[in-house]
């Protein structure tokens, strides 16, 4: 169950969406830390997930049309709630089928709030497509963040950089974990099995450091947070080299 003080935000958002995208939508869902209980204020996203019938995207005018009715919904949230701001990913229903592994992922632990629960159906995948999966995952998140650094897009500000690099650190690992058929949802538990299974990484204790970061958010000493910052921007391109060195594979 999702926390008590989302309960408002997350009705409302519901709400909404069946007020004026009934038509359109079919299903809602709630996913990521804010539908389990490891959702830190200030810190994590609520993160919504949206299926849509097929057709609802397949033009610009039909998806001008979508997100026209879907942008004052969001505003509506930002407005009323612009602390917890939430993020989005809206697919077409065909999504599910021809992406079984993203779904499967997406589906876990996310709470329906609205419509039919079509990631559900979704079977699991065997370990070995997981480990294919991860290992595209890792190279696109990687690239994206390794790029970021290099081009000197680092926020000013501590606290902002911190839950950045928070979450780059810890899906990172979860990314890797994955290339090794090691599927883990959970942030305390990425954490630990990301410690365990790569030991002779250099930089593994940073995936500890980020999850302490978040146990402790906003109370962590600023000298910490500052180290943490440090540690945290070279880990893509260090964790990068240190998978393409291991090969990893199942």
């Amino acid at each position: 169950m999702f926390s008590n003080r989302l309960n408002p935000l997350v009705t409302r958002f519901t709400t909404l969406t069946q007020r004026h995208l009934s038509d359109e939508v079919v299903a809602l869902y709630l996913r990521g830390s804010a539908a389990r209980d490891d959702w830190v204020p200030g810190l994590s996203d609520v993160d919504f997930f949206i299926v849509v019938r097929d057709g609802t995207l397949e033009n610009a005018s039909s998806r001008r049309l979508f997100h026209s009715n879907l942008n004052p919904i969001v505003e509506d949230v930002n407005r009323r709630w612009p602390g917890e701001t939430p993020s989005l990913r809206v697919v077409p229903l065909s999504h599910v089928s021809t992406n079984p592994i993203g779904s499967f992922l997406t589906g876990i632990n996310a709470q329906l709030l609205l419509g039919s629960d079509v990631l559900a159906q979704v079977s699991r995948p065997s370990p070995l497509d997981l480990s294919r999966f991860g290992d595209v995952e890792f190279g696109r998140f990687s690239s994206y963040w390794v790029g970021r650094v290099g081009e000197g897009r680092v926020s000013g500000n501590l606290s902002e950089e911190a839950a950045y690099q928070q979450y780059v650190v810890l899906k990172l690992a979860q990314a890797a974990l994955l290339s090794k058929g090691i599927l883990e949802t959970r942030k305390e538990t990425i954490a630990d099995a990301f410690m365990k299974e790569f030991a002779d990484f250099d930089l593994a204790h940073v995936v500890d450091k980020a999850q302490r970061l978040r146990l402790t958010w906003p109370r962590l000493p600023q000298d910490d947070v500052r180290n943490f910052v440090q540690e945290a921007l070279p880990f893509p391109q260090a964790l990068r080299n240190h998978l393409v060195k291991g090969q990893v594979h199942p």
